[in-house]
């Protein structure tokens, strides 16, 4: 649904979404917790140059040090 929804507004897809972020150096930090939370699995997310799994703990902080933070 979200796809169909991208393609009718003229949004590029998520797969090209992620290569420029990629290109452009964008760091995704991912809270383990949340994962666990949502039953998600390392293997079940997209390829990413500039991804890493964090604690809570680490996620708070990064977040406290960030000039920009888009949480979702």
């Amino acid at each position: 649904m979200i796809r169909s929804v991208m393609k009718q507004h003229g949004v590029k897809s998520l797969e090209e979404l992620m290569k420029e972020a990629g290109e452009y150096g964008v760091r995704i930090h991912i809270c383990e917790m949340s994962m666990g939370v949502m039953g998600l699995k390392e293997q079940e997310l997209i390829d990413y140059p500039h991804l890493d799994y964090v604690g809570a703990g680490t996620f708070v902080q990064l977040i406290s040090e960030s000039k920009q933070v888009i949480f979702l």
